[in-house]
């Protein structure tokens, strides 16, 4: 019923995003809307269509990065946003290592080249 729609947030503060109270009013009114047309054509709850198609990225989210597992780390794709002014560039990497720090590095390395390369099916040259 849905097909595949794709949503990208950007520069938004991980964390800070109010998806769950979205998804509530979203499951509110679908369950609603399933009570008054006595029908179930959608199996899934709405969120499970957000949790399939939405991803988020960031450039600097300390926050963010440490409830990655909460929001999903493979949702989640870093973005130095060179050369606008709104980016720690040319210290990235000093802010990456500090963010990153303790965090298993599949988890980092899936957020900063790995799901972007899987969303835009990016290949290293070799396919």
């Amino acid at each position: 019923m849905f097909g595949k729609p794709r949503q990208l947030e950007t520069e938004e503060e991980l964390y800070e995003v109010a998806v769950r109270a979205l998804m509530r009013r979203a499951h509110s009114v679908h369950e609603m809307k399933q009570k008054l047309e006595r029908r179930n054509d959608n199996k899934l709850l709405p969120s499970t269509y957000f949790d399939r198609n939405v991803y988020y990225t960031y450039i600097t989210d300390s926050h963010g990065i440490k409830k990655r597992r909460d929001i999903g780390v493979d949702r989640i794709m870093w973005s130095s946003d060179y050369p606008h002014s709104g980016t720690d560039w040319p210290h990235s990497w000093d802010t990456i290592n500090r963010d990153f720090a303790g965090a298993p590095e599949a988890e980092k390395q899936a957020i900063l080249a790995g799901n972007a390369a899987r969303v835009y099916h990016l290949t290293n040259g070799s396919a």
